[in-house]
């Protein structure tokens, strides 16, 4: 598949199911698989660079009805469904015993953990 269908793909499914990591714009998109109609259900892993966290964080996007994404980083491998948001892609829920967020947009993102500590981070081309 060529990236420009890659991303016609993304974009679609970013008008359809609210996931902005259709707005991926830094590389090709890795593992895109998708349903009858062409529309992709799976995008990433895309990495992120996080402040204070000293490994790239992979998030592989589950579009579909109920969305989510799964972030993996050394030590942590944690699935957020995704929730309401009126702007971004917003995934919350409990890992690993306590309050995740991870609230992304074009390609940054906010990441909140259990002890209320939120963490900007930003795509990281190439990981």
């Amino acid at each position: 598949m060529r990236r420009s269908d890659k991303f016609a793909i993304a974009v679609a499914l970013g008008m359809v199911g609210g996931c902005t990591a259709a707005t991926h714009k830094s590389g090709p998109l890795k593992n895109v698989s998708t349903l009858p109609g062409g529309q992709a259900d799976v995008v990433g892993p895309i990495a992120f660079r996080c402040e204070g966290i000293d490994a790239p964080v992979n998030a592989t996007f589950f579009n579909g009805p109920a969305g989510s994404v799964r972030l993996v980083w050394p030590s942590h491998d944690i699935t957020l469904p995704q929730g309401l948001s009126a702007d971004g892609g917003r995934y919350a829920g409990t890992a690993e015993g306590g309050q995740w967020e991870f609230w992304n947009k074009g390609q940054g993102a906010m990441f909140t953990r259990p002890d209320g500590t939120m963490t900007k981070c930003n795509e990281a081309p190439g990981q």
